[in-house]
């Protein structure tokens, strides 16, 4: 069900808490950066995992820091964790190895010195360290490394923050499909990651209004066709993004309510379980323990920005609506579809499980349920299965469904080839 406004304050606290403690920790839950800190005047490889946890674990700090400043109510509840916090992100910000590294890679100024530039912007300066993190940038290498669109985009943000200023990013967005991103059924995991990561760096986390001649609907839909993806992929890391994207940026999403509803209580495991975690399900309750920090650490994070991002929507975006819902009509179709698909194994425990806590409005709830069925049923190759849900929709229009209808009529113009006609089955190759 609907988390309130207190329990999700609540939910930040603990995972400050805990990030403050890994962080504390890190020698002890990631032990190369034990080798790393013995090492001499060597070659650090820019972008170490220590250097992926500290930045990862400071943008929580600038999420928290942004809903604290909106909410003296959050403030007053988070204020000992997120000093804790920045104490413990202070004391392994700007080690050594990072004024070697930027010496002999001025062009990877950004990761190592992100997390130094959050602790700079709220008030923990270093002069010597910011003089060092200047002259990288004015030599302007960083500018000239070849990088994915998205990562680009990561770049202008980072410089941004250091400067204290919006992100400049409308030709980069100009560039990126956005508003026309690949649909679910084709979609790699690593696509739907830049689309959030997209939206991440060029509204800062949400700070930032999108751009108006950029299509939102389009936006929208996209996102609640992964939602509903990744939700029957069970994938707590990527839906937990999608989320906070929803709210952070203030997407009118359908299924956002209903998929927080439902795995709410999932984002509350002291632990999050992340996409690898299986091997470490029976002990998410030690989230010290290496493996379980190993495969959970980025899931946990990933609930501690979705908690911020609804602290800080304002209304009507958040999770606060009131709807009936028609518990019967969700569980009868959340089973059928999982007879149509024929994957009970994994994608039954994503349903069976959570469903009773869905919250929000029928309708959403079944769409959402439709739209995964059809996407899992598709990638499987299961013609027979996505012929059936489709009829489901019922004229539906979702952007699921709408890919769906396009790459039937795509395969039934191919089945009347001559050269197919004999092989075409009810099987996609």
């Amino acid at each position: 069900m609907y988390p309130s406004r207190e329990r999700v304050t609540y939910r930040l606290r603990d995972i400050v808490r805990l990030a403050a403690l890994w962080v504390e920790r890190l020698d002890d839950v990631l032990p190369s950066s034990k080798e790393e800190a013995r090492s001499g005047w060597s070659a650090p490889s820019p972008g170490s995992i220590e250097d992926k946890v500290l930045a990862e674990t400071a943008i929580l700090f600038h999420l928290t820091k942004r809903a604290c400043a909106v909410d003296s109510a959050v403030a007053h509840v988070v204020c000992d964790a997120i000093r804790h916090l920045e104490k413990s992100l202070t004391r392994r910000a700007r080690p050594r190895r990072h004024f070697q590294l930027l010496c002999l890679a001025p062009h990877a100024v950004w990761p190592a010195a992100l997390t130094h530039a959050i602790l700079r912007r709220y008030n923990s300066p270093d002069p010597e360290f910011d003089t060092v993190v200047e002259r990288c940038l004015a030599l302007g290498w960083n500018d000239r490394v070849d990088r994915q669109l998205f990562r680009e985009l990561e770049m202008r943000w980072a410089n941004a923050l250091w400067r204290q200023e919006p992100p400049q990013v409308t030709d980069l967005l100009r560039r990126a499909s956005i508003d026309r991103a690949l649909p679910s059924l084709v979609a790699s995991r690593d696509d739907v990651y830049a689309f959030t990561h997209i939206l991440f760096y060029a509204t800062d986390f949400g700070a930032h209004p999108l751009p108006a001649w950029l299509e939102r609907e389009a936006i929208a839909s996209s996102l609640d066709s992964y939602l509903a993806w990744q939700m029957w992929e069970d994938d707590l890391d990527i839906v937990g993004e999608l989320l906070t994207v929803a709210y952070a940026c203030q997407l009118r999403s359908r299924y956002a309510d209903v998929v927080l509803g439902a795995l709410w209580e999932e984002f509350c495991s002291p632990a999050v379980r992340g996409p690898f975690a299986s091997a470490v399900r029976h002990k998410l309750e030690l989230p010290h323990d290496p493996e379980v920090f190993g495969a959970c650490y980025h899931t946990t994070l990933v609930a501690g920005m979705l908690c911020s991002a609804l602290l800080t929507a304002p209304a009507p975006f958040g999770p606060y609506r009131k709807g009936e819902m028609d518990r019967s009509s969700i569980n009868a179709e959340a089973l059928e579809c999982l007879r149509l698909v024929r994957q009970p194994k994994r994608l039954g425990a994503a349903w069976t499980t959570t469903i009773e806590n869905t919250s929000g409005e029928t309708v959403d709830a079944i769409t959402c349920i439709l739209d995964g069925a059809l996407t899992a049923a598709f990638r499987s190759g299961d013609l027979e299965a996505t012929i059936s849900l489709y009829g489901r929709t019922k004229g539906e229009v979702t952007s699921t469904a709408s890919s769906v209808a396009a790459a039937l009529q795509l395969r039934n113009h191919v089945s009347q080839l001559p050269q197919f006609r004999s092989q075409m089955n009810c099987r996609v190759k």
